[in-house]
């Protein structure tokens, strides 16, 4: 039995929907937790995890956000009237423009869509990793950083005094040992780790609460809904009748994720944790999600708004990218097939991959690009590879993916979803990890995906589908599908 099943055999078994921290669904908190710590990547994270390691962290990325709101004052939004609350993160921020004004992928498009049609937006963007990229494109206001760092030693000061929530989760007990007998860790079923978390909800949903009634708004979009804060922000609104759609950003209900697949038993209404919709890149993930998610006044709770485009901001008159074009043609060895390394925070590649690169000086040129959230994993592998003739990256880690993509060759991996858009232009991925192999099951059965255990088996895939690695050149990406945009406004003017 793997992680999943079981989680869901306690959904089935077990009162989880019920489980509460004072009137807070805890579950879908829960249920992540359970997944990250019996994921072994993660294992050896945890386990050496040290809080005043935390601290200073949780210190410099406060630091870091005085960096930012200074350097890049020009870009700073402030609390204002807005209908709509945009949350994200400095690391979603990947698509760098020719005049140097970085943009999120992720939720930018979004924001200029409704502009255009007459809705405001107000923006607060968290600084959560140790690398920030600036000038933003639209404005922000990074001073959120400040204000959760307030709450969090709010919080730890709370719990100096023992301050008590009411922990209601029936059967409890059941759930761990089930989960032990299993072979599963169950640290996240126990009381002090569910008080915890709900401590930090509600903390969160205090402060979000205050700002929805200051700017009135009446819709809430973010990315990467499974984290505490962003919780916290979802209970808020649910609290004041607010629609939250969660952005795809990656692996969806179509690649089987946690967070969005194989839900059992799921309140009428959702979990007042979890958002009220998704903006799904497919139909295959909307599909997967409405199984066990259902309608909504009229609206699916998941529908397909499409992939939010790099290409609009390079395709449109605002860039076409015939800077990076130029750059990209200047290093290029032309006599050499170009592919695409992508590296995964916390993921390290094997060694015979290590090897294969240093190995194929003559016939690849390799171009590494890093992880918005970069780690020291991932330094660690270009700093091993930076000095060989046939590798590049700085580029690589800046330039905006698609035009990368419409040069490569072939793409590896170890689980990046990545995948998914290098099919979007015909290139064919390989996969190095083997918990990757689920993920990406579809995209195997098309023939555009592939798992590679060592070399000989990579060198086997090149060369049976050398003749059409890439199988269709210059492929744009779709444009925001408007009935996305449409679903937007319809759950806006619900609440006017």
């Amino acid at each position: 039995m793997n992680i999943f099943d079981c989680v869901n055999d306690i959904e089935k078994d077990f009162p989880v929907a019920d489980w509460k921290v004072d009137d807070i669904d805890i579950w879908p908190i829960v249920r992540i937790n359970l997944f990250y710590e019996n994921n072994r990547i993660n294992l050896a994270k945890i386990q050496k995890k040290h809080r005043l390691l935390d601290i200073f962290y949780e210190v410099k990325l406060l630091m870091l956000s005085f960096y930012v709101f200074i350097k890049d004052f020009k870009h700073n939004e402030f609390l204002h009237k807005s209908e709509v609350l945009f949350w994200g993160y400095n690391a979603g921020r990947t698509i760098r423009l020719s005049t140097g004004e970085v943009c999120c992928q992720n939720l930018d498009m979004i924001k200029e869509k409704l502009q255009e049609k007459g809705y405001k937006g107000y923006t607060l963007e968290n600084i959560s990793n140790l690398k920030v990229n600036i000038p933003r494109y639209t404005k922000s206001d990074v001073n959120v950083c400040f204000d959760l760092f307030k709450i969090k030693c709010k919080i730890k000061f709370m719990k100096l005094f023992s301050n008590k929530h009411d922990v209601y989760c029936p059967k409890m007990n059941e759930v761990k040992r089930y989960l032990q007998s299993n072979g599963f860790l169950c640290n996240s079923c126990s009381e002090s780790v569910l008080s915890n978390e709900g401590i930090h909800i509600k903390e969160y949903a205090k402060y979000f609460e205050k700002i929805l009634s200051r700017i009135d708004a009446n819709l809430v979009l973010l990315v990467c809904w499974y984290s505490c804060t962003a919780m916290g922000l979802i209970y808020a609104a649910r609290r004041k009748y607010i629609s939250c759609v969660d952005i795809q950003h990656g692996l969806a209900g179509g690649n089987n994720h946690r967070a969005y697949a194989r839900w059992y038993n799921v309140p009428q209404g959702g979990y007042n944790t979890l958002p009220t919709n998704f903006w799904c890149w497919s139909a295959d993930d909307a599909e997967v999600i409405n199984s066990w998610y259902g309608i909504d006044d009229g609206i699916n709770r998941a529908f397909v708004g499409g992939r939010t485009p790099q290409s609009y901001f390079l395709d449109s008159d605002k860039d076409h990218g015939n800077k990076w074009i130029e750059m990209i043609n200047q290093t290029r060895q032309h006599e050499k097939k170009m592919a695409l390394l992508t590296l995964q925070t916390g993921t390290p590649i094997p060694l015979w991959l290590i090897n294969y690169i240093k190995n194929t000086i003559d016939t690849i040129q390799w171009y590494i690009r890093l992880h918005p959230v970069t780690d020291n994993i991932q330094q660690d592998i270009v700093n091993e590879l930076k000095k060989e003739k046939n590798v590049e990256w700085k580029i690589a880690s800046s330039c905006p993916l698609h035009l990368l993509l419409e040069f490569t060759f072939f793409h590896i991996t170890s689980h990046s979803t990545v995948v998914l858009e290098a099919e979007e232009y015909g290139v064919k991925s390989v996969i190095v990890s083997e918990q990757a192999v689920n993920y990406f099951k579809a995209s195997i059965e098309r023939k555009m995906c592939y798992f590679a255990g060592n070399a000989k088996k990579l060198d086997k895939i090149i060369e049976e589908t050398s003749e059409n690695m890439h199988v269709i050149n210059h492929k744009s990406m779709e444009i925001a599908n408007k009935n996305g945009i449409k679903n937007l406004i319809k759950i806006i003017d619900t609440l006017r």
